[in-house]
C-alpha cells in the first residue's frame, strides 16, 4: 500500500513564490533588527557595568564637608532646620558612623584624571511671596597641580560658598530661609567668618549650610577598565552587525541558493560529459526556479537534438545498408547478362534476337538503378528539408486531402474517402471544421498523406479511408489511413518503415513510401504507427505536432 504525499500548505506555496529579491530583503531586515537588538542589549549591559564601576568607585553615598584645616573632604549628613517643617533648610554636620573615611584633597589630586568637586549652596524655598534667590551649585576642577595650588584653590572655593550664603540671607532677611537660619543660629550673620562661628557654636565643628560631593573618584584601574569597556562597545556593535549580516547571508545562501546552484553545477557537468539522461527540477517559482526551468528546457532541447542526430545517423546507416543491399541485385543481373553476351559473341553463336532481348534486359536494369539513385537522393534530401508552419483550417485540409485522393484513385478500382473523426466533437459540423485551425506545414502533411494513400490503394480491394482528428493534448493532428485489403504482414509491421523494405509488390516499387512518410512525421515532431484493423485491412496513423 503506497502512502500519498500530503499537499503543500498555503504557507509553503507562498514561500515557493517569494522572489529572491524579496527573500534577500527579508533576510537583511531580520539581520538588521537582530543586530540593532543585540547592539542595544550590549550597550545596556555595558552601561550597567560602567554604572557599577561608578557606584563602586564613588567614595561615599553621603555628602561631604570641606575641612580647610586638614585639606580633606569629611563625610557628613544633613539635618533640616525649617521653621514650618515643610521647607528644606539644610545644615550639614560631620558623621563618623557612615563607614567612610575623610578623603584628603591631595589624594584626589593625585588620581589619573581630573576631578570636579561641586559645592551645593543652601536651598532657599519660596515663603509664598518670594521665589528662591539661589539654588545653584558652583564647582572647582582639581587638576594635577602642586599641593599648595590645590589647597589655595579649595580654600578660595570654600570661602566663596560662605560669602554666597551670607549674601543670600541679607538679600531677603524677612524670607522663610533667612528667618529659619537666624532663629537656629540666634543672630543674623554679618560676615562669612561670623556665619562660620555661629554654625560651629550651634552645631559643632565643620558645620555648614552647604555640602560638597566629588563627581569622580575612579582609580587608575577603574579608568582603564572604563576605557576598555567604551572601546569594546564600539567593537561589539560593529561585530554584531557583521555577524548578523554574515549569518543572514549564509542562511539565505543555504536555503535559497545552495540547492539550485548544486543542481545546475551537476547538470552542467553531465552535459559536459554528453550525458543528457537526467532532469533538473527545483520546486520554487523564484528567479532560481525560472533559471532551472530554462536549464531543463535547454536540456530537453539538447536531448531532442541529440536523439534526432542519432536517429538521422541511424537512418542514414540503414539507408546506406538497404541501398547497398538492393543495388546488388541489378548489378548481378547486369554482370551476368554481360558475361553471357561476351561468351556468345566470342563463340559466334550470338543471335540478333538474343542480342535485342539482352539489351532490353540491360536497359531495364539501368533504369532500375536510376530509380534507386533518385529514391536515395530523395531520402537524403529529407534531412535538410525545413518545416514551415502556417495556420490551416481543418476544412481546407480535408478538401486538399480529398482532391489528392481522387487524383490518385482515378486509374484504379478503389476509391478514397476523407472523413472527420467521430471521436472529435469539434469536427462534427461544417462550421466546426472551418473554425478548427492547426499550425502545420501543409505541403509536408499532404506528402505524408500521399505516400500513405498510395500504399493503401496498392493493397485495397475497393476503399481507402482518411480519417482526420485534432486533439487538445499536445496539441496534435492525426491522419488515419485505412484500407480494406489483407493488412500488413508481421514482417511489414516490424520493418515497414525501414528504407527500401519491400515484399515484392512490383518492379517499380522500392518500399520507400512508408519510410519517407515516417521521416517527414518525425521532422514535424510526430510519428508514424502501423497496425491492422480488427475487422481486417491495414491502418497507418500519422501524427503531427501543431504547437
Amino acid at each position: 500500500m503506497t502512502q500519498s504525499t500530503p499537499p503543500p500548505s498555503l504557507g509553503a506555496k507562498l514561500r515557493r513564490k517569494v522572489t529572491l529579491r524579496k527573500a534577500f530583503t527579508g533576510y537583511m531586515v531580520v539581520a538588521l533588527a537582530a543586530s540593532v537588538a543585540l547592539s542595544f542589549a550590549t550597550l545596556f549591559a555595558l552601561s550597567r557595568a560602567l554604572q557599577t564601576i561608578y557606584d563602586d568607585s564613588y567614595n561615599d553615598t553621603y555628602t561631604y564637608l570641606y575641612d580647610p584645616a586638614n585639606q580633606a573632604l569629611v563625610p557628613a549628613k544633613t539635618i533640616n532646620i525649617s521653621l514650618d517643617e515643610e521647607s528644606f533648610l539644610p545644615v550639614c554636620i560631620p558623621v563618623s558612623d557612615g563607614g567612610q573615611d575623610a578623603t584628603p584633597i591631595s589624594d584626589i589630586r593625585s588620581m589619573d584624571g581630573p576631578v570636579t568637586i561641586y559645592g551645593a549652596n543652601s536651598h532657599f524655598f519660596s515663603d509664598g511671596e518670594n521665589s528662591a534667590t539661589d539654588s545653584t551649585g558652583s564647582s572647582v576642577e582639581l587638576f594635577p597641580w602642586d599641593p599648595e595650588e590645590t589647597r589655595s584653590a579649595m580654600k578660595s572655593y570654600y570661602q566663596h560658598d560662605w560669602e554666597q550664603f551670607v549674601a543670600a540671607l541679607k538679600a531677603d532677611p524677612d524670607g522663610l530661609a533667612a528667618r529659619g537660619y537666624t532663629a537656629a543660629l540666634g543672630a543674623m550673620p554679618e560676615t562669612a567668618a561670623q556665619a562660620q562661628q555661629l554654625f560651629q557654636e550651634k552645631f559643632g565643628p565643620l558645620a555648614a549650610p552647604f555640602d560638597y560631593f566629588p563627581t569622580s573618584m575612579y582609580t587608575g584601574a577603574d579608568i582603564d577598565l572604563r576605557n576598555h569597556l567604551e572601546k569594546g562597545a564600539y567593537v561589539l556593535v560593529v561585530l554584531w552587525f557583521a555577524l548578523c549580516f554574515a549569518a543572514a547571508a549564509n542562511l539565505f545562501y543555504r536555503r535559497r541558493l545552495a540547492k539550485p546552484v548544486a543542481l545546475l553545477e551537476g547538470a552542467a557537468d553531465s552535459i559536459a560529459q554528453q550525458d543528457l539522461d537526467f532532469s533538473v527540477a527545483y520546486g520554487r517559482h523564484d528567479e532560481m526556479g525560472k533559471l532551472t526551468e530554462s536549464f531543463e528546457t535547454m536540456r530537453q532541447s539538447l536531448e531532442r537534438s541529440q536523439r534526432q542526430l542519432w536517429q538521422t545517423a541511424e537512418d542514414r546507416k540503414r539507408l546506406n545498408t538497404a541501398f547497398a543491399h538492393d543495388l546488388r541485385t541489378p548489378l548481378v543481373v547486369l554482370q551476368g547478362r554481360l558475361e553471357i553476351l561476351a561468351q556468345r559473341a566470342d563463340s559466334g553463336t550470338l543471335q540478333p534476337e538474343e542480342l535485342v532481348s539482352t539489351c532490353a534486359t540491360l536497359l531495364a536494369q539501368v533504369q532500375r538503378l536510376e530509380s534507386y539513385v533518385e529514391t536515395m537522393s530523395t531520402l537524403q534530401r529529407l534531412d535538410d528539408r525545413p518545416v514551415n508552419r502556417a495556420s490551416v483550417s481543418i476544412a481546407a485540409l480535408m478538401s486538399e486531402l480529398q482532391a489528392m485522393g481522387d487524383e490518385l484513385a482515378k486509374e484504379g478500382p478503389a476509391r478514397v474517402t476523407v472523413i472527420a473523426s467521430p471521436r472529435c466533437p469539434l469536427l462534427a459540423s461544417d462550421e466546426g471544421r472551418r473554425r478548427a485551425v492547426a499550425s502545420i506545414d501543409l505541403p509536408l502533411v499532404l506528402e505524408v498523406a500521399e505516400n500513405l494513400v498510395t500504399n493503401g490503394l496498392r493493397h485495397a480491394n475497393g476503399q481507402v479511408t482518411v480519417e482526420v482528428e485534432v486533439t487538445a493534448d499536445g496539441p496534435l493532428l492525426k491522419l488515419r489511413v485505412e484500407d480494406d485489403g489483407p493488412g500488413f504482414s508481421a514482417e511489414a509491421l516490424a520493418h515497414g518503415r525501414e528504407p527500401f523494405f519491400s515484399e515484392g509488390e512490383g518492379p517499380g516499387h522500392f518500399g520507400a513510401g512508408l519510410s519517407i512518410a515516417d521521416m517527414l512525421c518525425q521532422k514535424h515532431d510526430g510519428c508514424l504507427a502501423l497496425t491492422n484493423r480488427p475487422e481486417g485491412g491495414a491502418r497507418a496513423t500519422a501524427t503531427f505536432a501543431t504547437a
